[in-house]
């Protein structure tokens, strides 16, 4: 992995804006999911406590997190890494930062929910200590309008056994 940088979130900047939407539909769009517009990511990065981070590869963006703090507790919001570079690092990479920023922070708690059929996804969480705490029977929406479980995961973040 080349490097991580931090986005500015600010709902000003259209550019980081438009670079998340834009590596947003690389990422999501082959696995059959709507693409967020530059518009949505805009209601995101207004909230407290949102925070994008990007990971480049020899200065072009390739993955890309969005995940929200409150008080002791965190939740993945997104994070999707464009097909030419998967399998590269990039997504364990920008959850290692995430993970290190919220340990920082005295956070206790990290959630995230993810397709259960995205099977390289479950493997890589469960392969960080997240584990599953629930389902949520036909959450996704395909853009063919297939419905998919999602499977909601959580980590302890300061646990003695998880990743540093």
């Amino acid at each position: 992995m080349s490097d991580l940088h931090l986005l500015p979130v600010l709902a000003e900047n259209a550019g980081a804006l438009e670079l998340l939407a834009q590596l947003h539909r690389q990422a999501f769009e082959s696995q059959g999911e709507a693409p967020w517009p530059a518009t949505e990511f805009r209601q995101l990065v207004v909230s407290p406590g949102v925070v994008a981070i990007v990971a480049s590869d020899g200065g072009a963006p390739v993955a890309f997190a969005l995940w929200r703090s409150v008080l002791d507790e965190a939740e993945l919001i997104t994070i999707g890494t464009v097909p030419a570079a998967r399998n590269r690092g990039y997504a364990r990479g920008l959850l290692g930062q995430i993970i290190d920023r919220l340990r920082a922070q005295g956070c206790a708690e990290f959630f995230l929910e993810v397709r259960a059929d995205n099977l390289g996804a479950i493997k890589l969480y469960q392969g960080l200590g997240f584990k599953e705490i629930g389902k949520r029977r036909r959450y996704y929406q395909t853009q063919s309008g297939n419905l998919v479980d999602a499977l909601c995961l959580k980590l302890f973040v300061n646990n003695p056994t998880a990743p540093k």
